[in-house]
């Protein structure tokens, strides 16, 4: 059997110089951005046993690009620095501290981060916060926690919710101008985000398709489509008087797809409506549906020719029907009886002879304009007329 002996003062000797010759880095902490973009980052110096000569900042606006030497520090007593310029209000920060001793040795610091957070409305419904992290593992000292505050203009700064991750939904109709930020407390300091201003929702919602505009029991009833956007509100019922248009009804209800004008006497003259959509921000479809107006036909009184034992009838036409206009149908009840329909006659007819009139009859016509669309039409006013033969 071999024995072996060592020498304990020379294992001692090399341990030591072992120990003396380790160079620990410092701890990156916190990191705080100016309004103006310009950015602070904080450390704590760890306990070394080697004597130190200075520290070296470095930074990049990349982390998976080179990072550039922005600055030496050789009082050891400070533990922060200060980027002027960095522009870390609009784009991203990156540094690492690297801690150099008088021998040469040399270690760098974990990378800490700017917090850039970013917002946008999604859906014209909810506003969408994200930011970056900190750093890749969080020391001991810090929370964990990131901090959302939110604040209107000239407004104080609220705390709305705290969170882990590193996003976050704001459940809140963005019909202001907001500004948030992200703040996350460690022991020895406190990190504070650039701030992001989230514009209120100028998205106009689509118009809706308007059906028909039709006369029912002497009153004129309009119809169109739902609109396909989340955050429609209600509906908007113009009436064009005298070239000028007017808001003739307000219409809270998202479901609500049509409108009785009780006002406006479909047998006085054509009446002309558009139907726009708006949202829970005001925010009104662009051209207020004026391009697709539609107007009531106005169905003329019935002129009876008594020579020629004729009824001429003479109609407005219809415009923007949905699914474009296939005809007109006149429809004819006589004494009070049902109607029925008389005569289809192509789109662009606009007037008729009624050559059967009858001695003591009283007739009542309506015209219908037909979609190419079989499921949508649109009536005209009722005109009614006793037959008095010499």
């Amino acid at each position: 059997m071999k024995i072996y002996f060592y020498n304990a003062s020379l294992v001692l000797l090399f341990t030591a110089s072992i120990v003396q010759a380790q160079v620990f880095p410092v701890n990156m902490k916190c990191s705080e951005v100016s309004s103006n973009g310009d950015i602070t980052i904080y450390w704590q110096p760890s306990q070394n046993t080697i004597d130190l000569q200075r520290y070296e900042i470095y930074y990049s606006f990349d982390i998976s690009s080179s990072f550039n030497l922005i600055a030496n520090i050789s009082d050891l007593g400070i533990t922060q620095y200060q980027h002027i310029g960095a522009n870390a209000n609009v784009m991203h920060a990156y540094y690492f501290v690297k801690t150099i001793t008088t021998n040469g040795l040399w270690v760098n610091s974990d990378t800490i981060a700017s917090i850039l957070p970013v917002g946008s409305i999604v859906n014209q419904t909810y506003i969408q916060l994200q930011w970056n992290a900190l750093m890749k593992t969080l020391p001991s000292s810090n929370d964990g926690l990131y901090r959302i505050f939110y604040r209107e203009e000239n407004e104080d700064w609220i705390k709305i919710d705290s969170t882990s991750g590193l996003s976050y939904i704001h459940d809140v109709r963005p019909c202001v101008d907001r500004y948030y930020k992200i703040e996350m407390y460690d022991e020895y300091c406190k990190s504070v985000s650039a701030i992001v201003k989230v514009d209120h929702d100028i998205v106009q919602p689509p118009t809706p398709i308007f059906d028909s505009v039709s006369v029912v029991n002497g009153q004129i009833h309009l119809g169109w489509q739902e609109v396909n956007a989340p955050d429609v509100e209600g509906y908007i019922v113009y009436l064009q008087d005298q070239g000028i248009w007017d808001t003739l009804a307000l219409i809270p209800n998202f479901y609500t797809t049509h409108f009785i004008d009780a006002l406006n006497d479909p047998s006085a003259q054509s009446w002309k409506y558009s139907v726009a959509a708006y949202d829970f921000c005001g925010n009104v479809s662009e051209d207020m549906g004026i391009p697709q107006a539609q107007n009531s036909i106005w169905l003329n009184e019935p002129a009876f020719d008594v020579c020629e034992g004729r009824i001429r009838l003479q109609w407005t036409p219809y415009a923007n029907l949905s699914g474009g206009l296939e005809g007109y149908t006149i429809y004819l009840s006589e004494n009070n009886e049902a109607f029925y329909p008389f005569v289809h006659l192509n789109a662009s007819t606009l007037t008729y002879d009624f050559l059967q009139a009858q001695d003591k009859v009283k007739y009542s016509f309506f015209i219908r304009a037909n979609s190419i669309n079989p499921l949508i039409s649109a009536s005209s006013n009722v005109r009614s007329l006793h037959v008095r033969m010499p």
